[in-house]
């Protein structure tokens, strides 16, 4: 981590993850990207926005941090095709620390100073942007019509059609994370230390359990149960339909938990900074009983983030820059690259494609199967996670600007 204000917008951007207002548009710049060529006007295929918010098959909606409940960085692709290129840029007006979702042809971005923006996916042009009030670092969620946030005053909803505020609950405390949502609930984790479930029509309370410690980081979620990485090391279970508890387990390391990732029955978890030396790991659990299954210290003992998990392989990303494939069911190594520099977000796949951006400003695309590099462009600011659809690469970073990142051929 670098010292100075750099610091703390990456420590709490990590670790995730009112009142409408119309005021001035953000600005847009659009280079030579086609109308309709790149997702707009797409008719939404996903499922009922009432389920999971887990990729479904034929959709290029993106509704959720890191792809889906689970975390696991699937995104639903085409990623960029030919050389890459700026397609168009978005600056917000503030530091962007968290993903954009999309669904149906719109961007949905919001920046620290706790501003949602709607833009169009084919031109970056703001169609609302609405104020939540409050400074937030959380990546947004889309479901019921609606797109949720979690912000340092609680958990606020706004209408995906024009951003008029539709509820805010106060009572999930301060999130800096993305809820787990299935069916009309969604898990938020807080600050203080609590997990929350709410109505995501209503914002009302369904339930609320004390974690003990606190959790900057988004919920992850798969058959039924939200999996919550705590900053004292440990790693809780929960049934989503009531908050009872399934089981807790002690990394070990004393280290903070970053957001986890679940895939194929097991829960990737990311010991990252406040452990002892040799405390930084990608740890496998059990998703039904919590047991340890494998460990992969991070190289350097530098802080590896959570896997972006597809066709056989995990991919990590290092703050020592390393990119490293690991066997999801044993964490065996296949293979290891060099990303362009220190990378701190996680990783995106789509397609047999990995991508990532550097703190050196460049984003990047690393073939999955071997770990060549595809290609890289350069970009500016402290880069947040990646979202891949309709043949662009979404990437917000410190300096307010949203880049999307296209390719050469249509």
């Amino acid at each position: 981590m670098r010292p100075g204000s750099a610091l703390s917008f990456l420590t709490i951007v990590l670790l995730a993850g009112c009142a409408a207002t119309n005021g001035s548009p953000g600005v847009a710049t659009s280079t030579v990207a086609s109308p309709g060529a790149y997702g707009g006007g797409v008719v939404s295929k996903s499922r009922d926005p009432g389920g999971s918010l887990d990729p479904t098959p034929g959709s290029l909606d993106v509704r959720t941090y890191r792809g889906g409940d689970t975390r696991a960085g699937v995104m639903p692709g085409p990623g960029p095709d030919g050389q890459p290129l700026i397609r168009w840029t978005f600056e917000a007006g503030a530091p962007i620390g968290s993903q954009v979702a999309v669904v149906g042809g719109v961007v949905y971005v919001v920046s620290t100073d706790g501003v949602v923006h709607a833009l169009d996916l084919d031109t970056g042009t703001e169609r609302w942007k609405s104020s939540i009030g409050a400074e937030t670092f959380a990546s947004p969620s889309v479901v019921d019509g609606l797109v949720i946030i979690g912000a340092s005053d609680g958990s606020h909803a706004f209408a995906v059609t024009d951003g008029s505020p539709a509820w805010f609950t106060p009572e999930t405390g301060d999130v800096h994370g993305c809820p787990a949502i299935a069916g009309h609930t969604a898990v938020f984790a807080s600050h203080s230390g609590t997990a929350t479930a709410l109505d995501t029509k209503t914002g009302a309370v369904l339930w609320s359990r004390p974690m003990r410690a606190a959790d900057d980081s988004s919920v992850a979620a798969a058959d039924g149960v939200a999996v919550l990485g705590l900053q004292n090391g440990v790693v809780v279970a929960l049934a989503i339909a009531d908050g009872t508890e399934r089981w807790r387990s002690d990394t070990g390391d004393g280290a903070r938990v970053g957001t986890l990732a679940v895939a194929d029955d097991r829960v990737f978890v990311p010991t990252l900074d406040g452990g002892s030396a040799g405390s930084r790991h990608i740890t496998a659990l059990d998703l039904a009983t919590g047991h340890l299954l494998w460990r992969f210290a991070s190289p350097g003992d530098k802080p590896a983030y959570a896997p972006a998990i597809a066709d056989g392989r995990a991919i990590v990303d290092g703050e020592d820059g390393s990119v490293t494939a690991l066997e999801p069911a044993t964490g065996a190594v296949l293979w290891q690259s060099k990303a362009p520099g220190r990378v701190e977000i996680v990783a995106a796949i789509a397609d047999g494609v990995s991508y990532g951006a550097s703190n050196g400003g460049v984003a990047f695309a690393i073939d999955a199967t071997t770990g060549a590099e595809r290609w890289q462009i350069p970009i500016q600011g402290i880069p947040y996670g990646a979202a891949v659809t309709s043949g662009l690469v979404l990437i917000g970073t410190s300096t307010g600007v949203l880049y999307a990142i296209g390719g050469t051929l249509p």
